[in-house]
């Protein structure tokens, strides 16, 4: 009975905080065609219209047109608020300006094209057409620093709250920047097919649309930190094989298969089918539910297929998370900590090489969101994704230098258990590329947990990439690709240190042979079906 309850708090534990819940509009106001970038001040809007070279300013209550005034140059793009004075590019050229559009002067920076402009206090902030990013200084425009944007075409940039936020037109994406590090923090959906600028305030952030000539407000996601997205329908068919070549019999083989569960990145449309009927469904340790078969006296030539059928609807997934809303490591509970916290063969925590990597990475860093950051910057400046088909422990992988996504997987739990924060992986089946398609190979990931938002996905994998944008995807973030189907810590009793599927074959002769074949078989759930 104890072991039962266990198993249940786990489970209730597993699941999210907070409902996940779609990022919709609060309210859209239409602007000026051939919009630009925009600030808010003094309660008005102040939008460039490129077209006309001019600066529109609109009442932000009465969304009535309050007046125009012209820009210096006949190329203007953004505009920003500096100290109580209007500032406004064009091309390269800040120029600041009062409110009739008089010049009071000028600055160059170093952009060859600037598509957004914003004001710390301190210094302006500015994002080049490229994709790059400068901190300049406002009395003559010399670089205090730079680094690489998401990536692509950038449009709009405010500063809010110690963050950098812009746009993608190509992406249709909203980034939340850390201007410090430089890295991409936040990934959210734009509004609008053609997103042109941004601003922020008292929670609300406003997206500036070309194409639909609109503002489009929202309330930052602080409580419904969930966002979905893209959302499709499949029947995903997890298939079990055993074909026993001979010359003798396998007496004895134990099959589980791991069961999905409704999750903020997946709806099961109905139960699970099951062909044959499964002997039982368990429950491990962790709390993850797997169907049961057991094979005996499997004779030469026979042939045994076992299937497990969900139809689910997928959605990407958009995990909203500030770091300064993350708590600290007392508040993680006491039965995560037993679980996930726990040392294994394949982990091997207390290894020196694991010690020394971790105090390497976190350093006297206390936040535990900062930690799993620095932990997974380390451990992909350390490994290189290489499928070799081990999976080795630990402290052989990082020293290697080379390894699979289960073996990131080791190694990112491995460390980020001995900094404290409790993590598991994830596994998965995955559609590869079409709709309807098969899975051979599988996808592993990990979980951390972060105290006040709950579990959140990290892919090492992903974040082993040059660009800040895909970076960025590596935590919080999972596409529509992927059914989950196990959560573990490893050493699972059913499944121990597989995911979807595990057999436990014994009793056969040394000359028998057989082979076991798994994968998942994807199609698209069409209207109608």
């Amino acid at each position: 009975m104890r072991r039962l309850l266990f198993i249940f708090l786990l489970i209730i534990m597993a699941l999210p905080i907070v409902l996940n819940a779609e990022w919709k509009p609060i309210r859209t106001i239409p602007t000026t065609p051939y919009s630009g970038d925009f600030t808010i001040w003094n309660g008005k809007i102040w939008q460039v219209d490129i077209v006309d070279c001019s600066i529109v300013s609109f009442d932000l209550e009465k969304e009535v047109k309050i007046m125009s005034i012209p820009t210096p140059g006949f190329y203007p793009y953004s505009v920003a608020i500096y100290k109580d004075t209007l500032i406004v590019s064009n091309k390269r050229v800040i120029s600041f300006i009062d409110t009739n559009g008089k010049i009071y002067r000028s600055i160059h920076s170093p952009a060859s094209s600037i598509t957004g402009l914003a004001s710390d206090g301190t210094y302006i902030w500015v994002a080049e057409e490229s994709g790059k990013i400068y901190c300049i200084s406002t009395d003559d425009g010399i670089t205090i620093k730079a680094f690489e944007g998401p990536g692509g075409k950038i449009n709009g940039l405010a500063y809010s709250d110690g963050y950098l936020w812009t746009t993608s037109r190509h992406r249709d994406e909203i980034y939340m920047i850390d201007p410090e590090r430089g890295e991409v923090l936040n990934i959210l959906p734009s509004p609008g097919p053609y997103p042109s600028g941004i601003y922020l305030k008292d929670s609300r952030i406003y997206i500036s649309d070309f194409e639909k000539d609109s503002i489009f407000i929202h309330l930052l996601p602080t409580s419904d930190y969930i966002i979905t997205e893209k959302h499709k329908k499949v029947r995903v068919t997890l298939r079990w094989e055993m074909v026993n070549s001979g010359p003798g019999n396998v007496d004895d083989v134990k099959v589980y298969i791991a069961i999905p569960e409704n999750l903020p990145n997946q709806r099961l449309l109905k139960e699970p089918e099951f062909t044959p009927e499964t002997e039982d469904i368990l429950v491990d340790c962790y709390g993850q539910k797997v169907a049961y078969y057991h094979l005996k006296n499997i004779k030469p030539e026979e042939h045994h297929i076992l299937k497990e059928t969900i139809e689910a609807e997928l959605s990407s997934v958009n995990y909203f998370i500030l770091p300064e809303k993350v708590k600290g490591l007392k508040n993680i509970p006491k039965d995560l900590k037993e679980t996930y916290l726990r040392d294994s063969e394949r982990f091997r925590i207390k290894d020196p090489l694991i010690q020394k990597a971790v105090k390497e990475a976190v350093g006297d860093e206390k936040n535990p969101y900062w930690i799993a950051r620095k932990v997974l910057n380390y451990v992909v400046d350390k490994i290189d994704y290489e499928l070799s088909g081990g999976w080795d422990v630990a402290p052989e992988v990082l020293k290697r230098g080379k390894g699979s996504c289960s073996e990131y997987a080791y190694v990112y739990i491995s460390l980020m258990r001995a900094a404290g924060i409790p993590a598991r992986y994830v596994g998965s089946v995955q559609e590869k590329g079409d709709r309807a398609s098969i899975d051979p190979v599988f996808h592993r990931w990990i979980e951390v947990y972060l105290p006040g938002y709950g579990w959140v996905p990290v892919d090492t994998g992903v974040a082993d990439s040059p660009y800040p944008r895909k970076k960025a995807l590596a935590v919080g973030h999972r596409s529509n690709k992927y059914l989950i189907t196990t959560f573990g810590g490893g050493d699972s009793e059913y499944l121990e240190w597989s995911y979807n599927f595990n057999e436990k074959i014994k009793h056969y002769d040394s000359k028998t042979n057989f082979m076991v074949r798994r994968y998942a078989i994807w199609e698209p759930i069409t209207e109608g079906q």
